[in-house]
C-alpha cells in the first residue's frame, strides 16, 4: 500500500453510506409491502380465478438495489477498515531511526539529555 494510512474519513463515510442504504432499502421494502395488500380476486364465470394486484414493482426493485449496493459498500467498509488498521499497526512498529553524529547531537543540544520512550 502507501506510506500514509488510509484517511479516517473513508471508513466513516462508508459506514454512514452503508447504514443509509439499508435504511432506505428497508423503507422502500415496507412501502412496497403495504401497497401489495390491495389485491382483488376476480371471480368470473370461467374456470380460472384471476388474481389481480396492483403491485408497485418499482419500490421492490429500488429496495433490492439499495440492499445490493449497501452490501457492496459494507464489504468495502470492512476492507478499508482492515487496511487502515494494518497500516497503522505497521507504522507504530517501525523504529524511529535518526541519522547523525555525536557532533551534530551536541550542536543541537541533545547531547547528554536523557531519552525517554
Amino acid at each position: 500500500m502507501g506510506d500514509k494510512p488510509v484517511p479516517r474519513s473513508w471508513p466513516i463515510g462508508l459506514l454512514v453510506a452503508w447504514v443509509l442504504l439499508f435504511a432506505i432499502g428497508g423503507g422502500l421494502l415496507g412501502a412496497w409491502n403495504s401497497s401489495v395488500d390491495h389485491c382483488v380476486y376476480n371471480y368470473e364465470v370461467t374456470v380460472d380465478t384471476v388474481y389481480d394486484c396492483n403491485e408497485n414493482y418499482g419500490l421492490y426493485q429500488g429496495a433490492a438495489a439499495c440492499f445490493a449496493i449497501g452490501a457492496i459498500v459494507k464489504l468495502a467498509f470492512w476492507i478499508i477498515l482492515f487496511a487502515r488498521c494494518i497500516q497503522i499497526r505497521r507504522a507504530r512498529q517501525q523504529p524511529q531511526v535518526v541519522y547523525g553524529t555525536p557532533q551534530q547531537a551536541a550542536e543541537a543540544g541533545a547531547a547528554g539529555k536523557p531519552q525517554y520512550q
